[in-house]
C-alpha cells in the first residue's frame, strides 16, 4: 500500500512539474501608429496605438507598458533627442490566440517640445521614434519589446 501511495504522489508531482514548464511564446507587439490626441494650455497628448497578439493557447496578463519618445534632430538626421518617457500600469488580459488593441497616452509639456517644434516650424513635420516594452506578469514574467519610427505633423501621423 505504501508503494502505491508513493507512485501516486510521484505521478502527481511530475504532472505538476510538466504543467509548470508549459512553453510560453512571447506576445507579438506592434505599434500601429502615433496620433495627436489633443492640445491644451500646458502641453499636448499623443496617443500610441499598440496591438498585442497572444500566440499562446492560454491567456496572458500584462501589468505595465513602458515607453520612450524621441525626436530626430532637424539639423542632423543621425541624432535623436529624448522628448519624454513614461509607464502605463493598466493591467490587460489577452485571451488565448487573441489580439488586444491598447491606447497609451503620451503626455508632453511645452518645455519638452523643443526639437519637435523646431522641426515642425522648419519642415511642417517631425520624425519620431517610440520604443518600449510590454511587461507580462502571468503566467510567467517576461517582456515584449516594440518600436516604431514615423512622422507626425499637425494633420496627423504617417
Amino acid at each position: 500500500m505504501k508503494t502505491i501511495g508513493r507512485e501516486i504522489l510521484w505521478s502527481v508531482a511530475v504532472a505538476m512539474l510538466i504543467a509548470g514548464c508549459q512553453h510560453m511564446s512571447p506576445p507579438n507587439v506592434e505599434l500601429q501608429r502615433v496620433r495627436l490626441g489633443g492640445i491644451g494650455l500646458s502641453g499636448s497628448t499623443l496617443i500610441a496605438e499598440l496591438q498585442i497578439e497572444n500566440p499562446n493557447d492560454f491567456a496572458i496578463e500584462t501589468d505595465s507598458i513602458t515607453f520612450a519618445l524621441e525626436a530626430r534632430s532637424s539639423s542632423n538626421p543621425e541624432t535623436w533627442s529624448p522628448v519624454t518617457n513614461g509607464i502605463s500600469r493598466e493591467p490587460i488580459i489577452i485571451a488565448a490566440g487573441q489580439n488586444e488593441d491598447v491606447q497609451i497616452p503620451i503626455e508632453l509639456t511645452y518645455a519638452s517640445l523643443g526639437q519637435p517644434v523646431r522641426s515642425i516650424l522648419e519642415r511642417g513635420t517631425f520624425t519620431y521614434r517610440v520604443s518600449g516594452e510590454v511587461s507580462i506578469s502571468q503566467p510567467r514574467r517576461s517582456t515584449a519589446p516594440f518600436s516604431r519610427t514615423g512622422n507626425l505633423s499637425m494633420t496627423g501621423s504617417q
